[in-house]
């Protein structure tokens, strides 16, 4: 397992958060900072739960322009503090994807002879380290890493076939800012489709797809 999957947030470089309207953005770093809110404040720190100052595995997709919920212009609105992002608090999809996590997990467990251990940290990323993440959990004993994905009837036509690597495009840009900041050099999507049907989807690291991320 890659050393800087596991490092402890309070270990990860800093990062300041940014002020909206000053200066200019100038070359690529700066235009991404600007993004992320203007320039970067070296008196405040960003926290793990503050969204706004870092891009997560949920805004992969927005970005690229292929997320079924949101659109890059909405997401640009949120991260620079011009619009509130949703309250998904009352979502049920939301929340019964996150009451059915440990239970895929545990079935994934159970049907692979893998083991699984949660992770609850925010993860960074060591080269850029405003682009961050929780997974969901690491695959002990392998530079690998679990995503539990709880699959309604109406979207398993995205899915392909069990053991491959095809999962719904929504989802490749997540699964790979994941591989990015963690170093993993694979995924295992588990999806229960339907709420009766167990799937195991493996997405191998693609370090092309994850330059053009980056």
């Amino acid at each position: 397992m890659a050393d800087h999957l596991l490092y402890e947030e309070e270990d990860a470089p800093e990062v300041s958060r940014p002020i909206l309207g000053e200066g200019r953005a100038g070359d690529q770093t700066e235009k991404i900072q600007f993004f992320l809110k203007g320039y970067y404040r070296p008196d405040a720190k960003i926290g793990v739960a503050d969204r706004q100052g870092y891009l997560g595995g949920s805004d992969a997709a927005a970005i690229v322009g292929v997320s079924k919920w949101k659109s890059p212009f909405q997401l640009y609105l949120e991260k620079t503090g011009q619009a509130e992002p949703e309250d998904l608090s009352d979502n049920e999809r939301v929340q019964w994807g996150t009451r059915m996590e440990p239970v895929i997990a545990t079935e994934y467990v159970k049907r692979t002879g893998k083991h699984a251990r949660r992770v609850t940290r925010l993860i960074r990323d060591k080269k850029q380290p405003y682009l961050a993440g929780h997974i969901d959990r690491r695959i002990l004993n392998e530079n690998a890493i679990l995503e539990c994905k709880n699959v309604g009837v109406g979207s398993a036509s995205g899915w392909g076939e069990p053991g491959s690597g095809e999962i719904p495009s929504y989802y490749l840009p997540q699964v790979h800012h994941y591989l990015m900041i963690t170093g993993a050099a694979y995924c295992d999507v588990a999806a229960l489709v339907g709420g009766n049907e167990f799937r195991v989807y493996t997405v191998v690291r693609d370090q092309e797809y994850i330059e053009l991320l980056r």
